[in-house]
């Protein structure tokens, strides 16, 4: 039996949520939304995400705020963090990929390349059969 993989995904545009979650079930990832940056961590605990895909600019606590936290806790640093942003600067790349992220994709989105991107990500933290 194949896996279902579970992606947490934060951003605070709801348009942006419901694309992301729409093409990701539909690529079989279990996804789990939150619109609050604040909400990130405790979901992370809860849900146990295969994978983190986070906006870099949320109110609140931005994405780098969220990706040291969940860096620095023991029982989630292992789970790959992406970001998701609006923000191309090469600081602000730099910046995530410094923190511990696998991954910093550009918005807008294309649906079916980050589906594989994200897949690709996850093949290198999980042994099993991925979807």
């Amino acid at each position: 039996m194949i896996k279902k993989y579970k992606i947490l995904v934060a951003d605070d545009d709801l348009d942006i949520l419901e694309i992301i979650k729409f093409n990701l079930e539909r690529n079989g990832f279990d996804v789990t939304v939150t619109n609050k940056s604040t909400e990130t961590f405790e979901l992370a605990l809860k849900t146990k995400p295969d994978l983190i895909l986070h906006d870099v600019m949320m109110p609140g606590m931005d994405g780098f705020q969220v990706c040291r936290r969940v860096k620095n806790s023991e029982v989630l640093k292992n789970i790959p963090f992406v970001f998701l942003t609006a923000r191309n600067e090469e600081h602000s790349e730099v910046q995530g990929f410094d923190l511990g992220a696998e991954d910093y994709i550009a918005k807008p989105i294309k649906p079916a390349a980050l589906s594989t991107r994200l897949k690709t990500i996850i093949k290198r933290y999980v042994k099993e059969e991925i979807l």
